[in-house]
């Protein structure tokens, strides 16, 4: 009967946990700056500065909520 090697299969293994903890990694890293990025136009809109110095009230507000959404979806 033939031994089984142990040692490939336990390389392959640990491989494979290393590219999953890799992309998990990543995936936070997407995440943090997607709420990052919702943050800093939340704040713009709020002081209607920047890009979002002529929008109207109703978009302004409009805007907050969308923003605070996609932060809190993030975060």
């Amino acid at each position: 009967m033939a031994v089984p090697v142990v040692g490939p299969i336990a390389q392959a293994i640990a491989e494979v946990a290393k590219v999953v903890g890799q992309w998990m990694a990543s995936a936070d890293r997407r995440k943090l700056e997607a709420a990052k990025d919702a943050a800093e136009k939340y704040i713009f809109v709020s002081e209607k500065a920047g890009e979002f110095a002529g929008i109207t009230d109703e978009k302004r507000k409009d805007l907050l909520a969308h923003y605070r959404k996609r932060f809190f979806a993030y975060n």
